[in-house]
């Protein structure tokens, strides 16, 4: 029995060097963004001669650095690969969204080839079309947001929070007593965000299905002189979503 699951991670299993390719070069990008900071608190430290935390830190990790000039060399290079690592991030989560809304195009169309016509013939056809363009961008972002981003983003988390506690430990701990109102905030937001969502998917599948039904009888509606009638329609539909 096919499951939601089962598709994702026998797809996962197909593409291991594409998706882990999205996965390395996020935490790349994660590394990157976390020694911006660091970077810019050991400018403060040369510049202006503090010995701020985020100096001390910078020391620990690349050595001690006295000149101005090599600082920025430095930080010009993390700029630039914290360019690159995102670039890539985004390629290869693009190319996995793409070759994932692909397979499942494809399975989509074979399972409708198939399905009895007395099933079939209880939605216009226009009702069907819509999954094979803009929802399938849901298909993508299933992937590639709420499953690669969210990984990469809880590792990012992981990472921020030991840095935190090396800089401040009771703004760690006061952060971590606030994460489950955070998550519990943002899992009941969700929860009204799917509904509404799949209502909006419905409305706008019906007004592609009345759009499609009315463009094939389109020398009916002409006949009988009824454009105005049929944009009346079509205007509340487009009121509704």
């Amino acid at each position: 029995m096919h499951t939601k699951r089962s598709e994702i991670v026998s797809f996962l299993k197909r593409n291991q060097k594409v998706i882990s390719g999205s996965f390395l070069f996020g935490f790349l990008s994660i590394i990157s963004s976390i020694l911006i900071p660091v970077f810019l608190g050991k400018f403060y430290q040369l510049a202006l001669h503090t010995h701020s935390t985020r100096g001390k830190i910078f020391d620990k990790v690349f050595g001690h650095i006295n000149s101005i000039e090599e600082y920025f060399l430095f930080f010009g290079l993390l700029v630039a690969l914290k360019f690159i690592f995102d670039y890539y991030q985004k390629f290869f989560s693009g190319i996995s969204g793409e070759l994932f809304s692909k397979e499942m195009r494809e399975k989509l169309f074979a399972k409708q080839l198939i399905t009895p016509i007395d099933i079939h013939q209880r939605k216009e056809p226009g009702m069907y079309l819509l999954r094979y363009s803009g929802d399938l961008s849901s298909v993508q972002n299933y992937l590639t947001k709420g499953i690669i981003a969210f990984l990469n983003d809880c590792l990012f988390i992981i990472v921020a929070i030991l840095i935190f506690a090396l800089i401040n430990m009771e703004l760690t701990l006061i952060i971590l007593i606030s994460f489950p109102l955070i998550f519990a905030s943002i899992l009941l937001l969700n929860k009204k965000l799917k509904r509404l969502t799949k209502k909006i998917r419905n409305i706008r599948s019906g007004n592609l299905s009345f759009v499609s039904s009315r463009l094939n009888a389109l020398l009916t509606i002409k006949v009988f002189n009824r454009e105005n009638v049929e944009s009346e329609k079509f205007k509340k539909g487009s009121d509704d979503l």
